[in-house]
């Protein structure tokens, strides 16, 4: 209540909706203000807060959806989650339990950039976890980016041609400060040239060097990674 108005009577008013209650009148020379109900004032607030939440979950549920319709998740990896992971083995039950920590403990390691390198024989699983922590950190809002190393090459080399929509440059800055979180999936299918050694490099080291986590998925072993990504690059992982 204004501090200009002074306290002047307490009366009795019946509310239409809730019955009886006790009012404060309030004066101010000819005007006089009267305490409202109470309870109508209780339920006014909570509609109020209670329309705010559902703005703010709204919200929030779209930028969710363009986050998930943004992250190129494949098709078949876009609704999956860590506890749907069948473990096999002891090996998987490993990298489940890696997953899981890196995904829990994101935001500590946002402040690290650190990497997490996904290598083992075709079908036990890699993608799938990858994809399932990109989901898992979609869920709070952080921007993920999935793509594999053969079509992170094709675009940058495609943006050298005369007419490209995007520069090397910009293709680059795409899968480099763009995301929270770049998966990059099937490295080992390229040519293994020096020239793509170089490409790859490139983003690593810049995601390396600003501090943005990067989740790399191979079928081959530590051996045949460094040999394909370079001694650079590797050595970063």
């Amino acid at each position: 209540m204004s501090q200009d108005l002074e306290h002047v009577n307490t009366v009795d008013v019946v509310c239409k909706q809730h019955g009886p209650y006790r009012a404060e009148v309030f004066g101010q020379g000819v005007a006089t203000v009267k305490e409202h109900c109470p309870k109508c004032l209780a339920e006014f607030e909570a509609k109020k807060v209670n329309a705010e939440a559902q703005e703010t979950e709204r919200r929030w549920g779209d930028r969710v959806a363009r986050l998930k319709k943004s992250s190129e998740i494949p098709a078949r990896f876009r609704d999956v989650t860590l506890d749907t992971y069948q473990v096999k083995s002891k090996a998987q039950t490993r990298a489940l339990q890696t997953a899981q920590r890196f995904a829990a403990n994101f935001a500590e390691i946002s402040k690290r950039g650190s990497f997490l390198t996904l290598v083992g024989s075709p079908g036990t699983g890699k993608t799938f976890l990858a994809c399932a922590i990109g989901n898992a950190l979609l869920a709070k809002g952080y921007g993920v980016l999935y793509v594999t190393a053969y079509k992170l090459l094709r675009e940058i080399k495609r943006s050298w041609a005369r007419n490209a929509e995007m520069d090397e440059k910009a293709v680059v800055a795409r899968y480099t400060g763009s995301c929270d979180l770049l998966i990059l999936d099937e490295i080992g299918v390229q040519y293994g040239t020096d020239a793509e050694k170089v490409l790859l490099f490139q983003v690593i080291d810049d995601r390396y060097s600003e501090l943005l986590p990067t989740v790399l998925v191979s079928n081959l072993d530590r051996e045949g990674l460094a040999n394909v990504l370079g001694e650079r690059a590797f050595d970063r992982l």
